[in-house]
């Protein structure tokens, strides 16, 4: 399957540089991971088109994990290792499993295919990151929020000097002995510890926390049981380098209205009808105390 390249024109993709190419130098330690299979290849070029527009400085190679499908992307270095026919069932931890396994890099920076981005990354704070997890043994994953900024505990997010009126500029001046004010270790108890959201793993820590039998959703609910059994600590941020749709762009194979307002705001065209769409936000804004809150569809 080859990327035409028209959306990514349509997104805005430099004049100077026609194809998008990244020229910056390749980080070896960390593959980029896209976790995906065959059902959902209608998303690659979205997908891609956008890493291309607001992270032209990744410097990490991608592996994009899918059954049987192949996908290539003008000026992207992705490789598409296949260990299944297309008679083959795979289950999400068996493929995700090989695929891993067959990675040399140390770590992976997970991503999921539905991950939409829609605002420029902060590529230093990534690299910062990577360089904490590979500096302590004992860590094998640093989360980040989930769409950009989490509310939630907004004192991480002024220890961190965030600007609440431009919270995608955050981290930008974080040096080695600030770990600690925009992350903190996620707790044993708590609720999904192990989960598919943006996050930079070691590699063989992402491997051993899932079962070849399991789909993506009891993953995360039974690796976060297994995981309090874990030696190695987990950390978790309510900041992010990186902003996508709360939870993806599709919620159970239907597009949410987030994700359909990603790809109308670059100017890519889809086909919607074929998966259908939420018709309400699952994540509506809180309104003020006394008034009414709209109820997600979900």
């Amino acid at each position: 399957m080859q990327g035409n390249g028209s959306a990514q024109r349509e997104a805005g993709a430099d004049l100077q540089n026609p194809e998008g190419i990244l020229t910056n130098t390749l980080d070896d330690r960390c593959v980029l991971y896209v976790s995906s299979c065959d059902a959902y290849s209608d998303l690659w070029e979205p997908f891609f088109t956008l890493l291309v527009k607001y992270w032209p400085d990744c410097p990490y190679r991608i592996v994009l994990a899918s059954e049987t499908r192949t996908f290539s992307f003008p000026g992207l270095d992705i490789s598409c290792p296949r260990f299944f026919t297309m008679k083959q069932r795979v289950a999400w931890g068996e493929l995700n499993s090989r695929t891993l396994s067959a990675i040399p890099s140390p770590f992976v920076l997970f991503m999921l295919e539905d991950f939409l981005l829609i605002k420029p990354v902060n590529q230093a704070f990534i690299t910062k990151t990577l360089d904490w997890i590979e500096a302590d043994p004992k860590a094998c994953k640093f989360q980040w929020a989930r769409n950009g900024i989490d509310p939630p505990n907004g004192s991480a997010q002024c220890a961190a000097g965030a600007d609440l009126q431009n919270p995608e500029g955050i981290l930008t001046n974080i040096d080695d002995a600030q770990m600690d004010l925009v992350y903190h270790p996620t707790p044993k108890t708590k609720a999904w510890r192990v989960n598919a959201q943006a996050a930079i793993w070691r590699r063989q820590s992402l491997i051993q926390s899932m079962l070849p039998t399991e789909s993506a959703w009891t993953w995360e609910n039974w690796g976060t049981k297994r995981s309090k059994h874990w030696k190695e600590q987990m950390y978790s941020s309510h900041v992010s380098p990186m902003t996508y749709p709360r939870s993806g762009a599709l919620y159970h194979h239907v597009w949410q209205v987030e994700g359909v307002e990603a790809l109308r705001d670059n100017g890519i065209e889809m086909n919607f009808n074929k998966r259908g769409v939420l018709e309400k936000t699952r994540y509506p804004v809180k309104e003020k105390e006394g008034e009414k809150v709209e109820e997600s569809t979900c």
